[in-house]
């Protein structure tokens, strides 16, 4: 079944949806842990399909927040940092220390407000809306730290778990 034009419902609805948390573990030998996230609704957010597939035939991502929380005391930092465009792929120790970053302490007893990234939407490709049925990444986030570079611990420890939200703006009638 096809779904209605977004010309016949033009309201606009914007919803602030959580991301499905992820835990993050660092390897056994050599502490590290080298991941990228990325932002695509139907896929990280919960029950995309049944909650707004069928409700809504458009849809565009125009803001996002990813914070990182450590899990435990541990000793080291971990690099933070996001890239808009097409995925650099697994982060590496050249990249984590080249680009603009956060370096973000591995202990919980250490306070910081520097965990969170914002990224919002700038420019045409970002702001087209697509079809709820498909996926797309604005940007992508990075997490990387070792024993050698930031003194990340060097067993199988689970060091974060990354939560965060994304703003998306809805409109026309989904297929039912």
């Amino acid at each position: 079944m096809t779904s209605i034009p977004s010309s016949i419902d033009s309201k606009v609805y914007t919803i602030k949806l959580p991301i499905l948390p992820i835990p993050l573990t660092s390897t056994v030998t050599t502490g590290l842990l080298a991941y990228e996230g990325q932002i695509s609704p139907p896929s990280t957010v919960g029950s995309w399909n049944t909650r707004f597939r069928d409700s809504y035939a458009e849809y565009r991502s125009i803001a996002a927040e990813i914070e990182i929380r450590a899990v435990g005391i541990y000793t080291g930092e971990t690099v933070f940092f996001l890239n808009e465009g097409p995925a650099l792929g697994t982060p590496t120790t050249s990249e984590a220390s080249q680009r603009p970053s956060k370096l973000v302490n591995n202990n919980t007893q250490i306070l910081s407000s520097n965990n969170k990234i914002r990224w919002k939407a700038s420019d045409f490709t970002d702001l087209t809306f697509l079809s709820t049925s498909t996926g797309y990444n604005p940007f992508h986030y990075y997490l990387y730290t070792d024993a050698a570079n930031y003194g990340s611990p060097v067993t199988a420890t689970m060091l974060w778990i990354v939560r965060g939200t994304v703003t998306v703006q809805f409109r026309g009638i989904g297929s039912t």
